[in-house]
């Protein structure tokens, strides 16, 4: 299967306003806006939630006894991905896995999961808490049919 190219960088919203006029643009699907604010870049992506049990705070598996266990929302794509981050970086070619980060207040996936369409800031994986080497800050969110 052949993966798409993407530059982050190449997709940018400058202001959340434009993010949230193409989230809240006709569609016959339910829009789910999660009140986040999406920083530069602001991109889309589609594919298949699944959940995944791992551990959270305090070791976040350093001290499987005493850590939390959490959901992690992993979405599938429905088509690969190759990420270039920055010029100094090699890209990373064939992803097909990004962890969503939704608020806890408003998480809609906690009820319901399946093929969504996206819309959020993509970035490489920095914190304890992400499982996968991309993390996608989740601004809306479409369930597909």
């Amino acid at each position: 299967m052949k993966a798409k190219r993407l530059i982050l960088g190449a997709a940018v919203c400058f202001a959340s306003a434009a993010c949230a006029q193409h989230a809240s643009e006709t569609s016959r699907y339910t829009v789910q806006k999660l009140g986040a604010v999406c920083a530069a870049p602001c991109l889309t992506l589609v594919g298949t939630v699944k959940r995944e049990m791992n551990y959270g705070p305090p070791g976040f598996g350093e001290t499987p006894k005493k850590d939390r266990r959490i959901v992690d929302y992993i979405l599938v794509l429905d088509k690969k991905i190759d990420i270039q981050a920055s010029e100094y970086n090699d890209p990373a070619k064939g992803v097909s896995e990004i962890q969503l980060f939704l608020p806890y207040d408003n998480n809609p996936l906690a009820k319901e999961g399946g093929r969504v369409e996206v819309r959020g800031t993509l970035e490489e994986a920095s914190t304890a808490a992400a499982i996968r080497d991309y993390t996608l800050t989740v601004y809306s969110l479409k369930f597909l049919q």
